[in-house]
């Protein structure tokens, strides 16, 4: 009985999938009606799965039922809130969280690269003690893109470019990490740089554009403030790791 259950409940979440779907994808008219007509057949098999699980329960099945339809009526409640919120509000708020995310690990990859691809060059590539010059390509490369690569910023397209970027610096570590050869990686980890540097200007301008100016200096403040967090964070993860494995880790992290 209970697994007859839990492939109904299974079923009926996987038809409010395809029929939400359906829905946002912005189709015809039809197939909006086919779409709430699934979600609807969904909604009724989980509804009474969930209350006729919670009813035959032997301890305060009354009271757990009294929980169970409070967080239904909380839920009706709360929606028609949430989706009638002022776009431009409810866009902001959530810019202010993804960006200082996207930022966070951006710079605490930066950050760990440009601190350990020293001893990464000098214990596992075989470089002398004057490997310090290797963070300069990097930085170089940093400092260098956020100018050479402007260009192809503005025929690209900001969002395409980011991808782009972020693919070309996974590709380059690839490289600094498999093939072993220390004038590859000294190379390699100065393109890094290169396709790295506009990655933070991009975003610190795109937050220009999608924030109302009452709230742009404070978001600003806090995408800033989580992105040093990473910094830090990053680094202490490399560390530990690298302590348990070594520093050949670091090109995978």
């Amino acid at each position: 009985m209970g697994l007859a259950r839990d492939h109904l409940l299974l079923s009926g979440s996987s038809m409010q999938v395809v029929g939400y779907t359906f829905q946002a994808a912005a189709l015809p008219f039809p197939v909006f009606v086919l779409a709430t007509f699934i979600n609807g057949a969904g909604l009724a098999i989980q509804d009474a799965q969930a209350n006729g699980y919670v009813a035959s329960l032997a301890d305060s099945s009354e009271t757990k039922m009294g929980f169970v339809q409070a967080a239904y009526g909380a839920g009706a409640l709360v929606a028609p809130l949430v989706s009638t919120l002022n776009p431009i509000r409810s866009a902001a708020t959530l810019a202010v969280h993804l960006l200082p995310l996207f930022l966070f690990v951006y710079v605490g990859v930066e950050v760990t690269i440009s601190g350990w691809i020293v001893s990464f060059m000098i214990a596992v590539r075989g470089g002398d003690p004057s490997a310090g010059y290797i963070p300069v390509g990097f930085n170089g490369g940093l400092t260098l893109g956020h100018i050479l690569l402007l260009p192809v910023k503005k025929k690209i397209g900001k969002q395409r470019v980011v991808y782009i970027y972020g693919l070309a610096a996974i590709a380059l570590e690839l490289v600094i990490w498999l093939v072993p050869s220390l004038i590859g990686g000294v190379v390699s980890v100065s393109f890094v740089g290169l396709v790295l540097g506009p990655m933070y200007p991009i975003m610190m301008n795109h937050a220009g554009r999608v924030f109302p100016r009452w709230l742009l200096t404070g978001s600003i403040g806090w995408i800033a403030g989580i992105a040093t967090r990473g910094a830090a964070i990053v680094q202490f993860v490399t560390r530990a790791i690298a302590s348990k494995t070594g520093i050949k880790s670091l090109e995978p992290v």
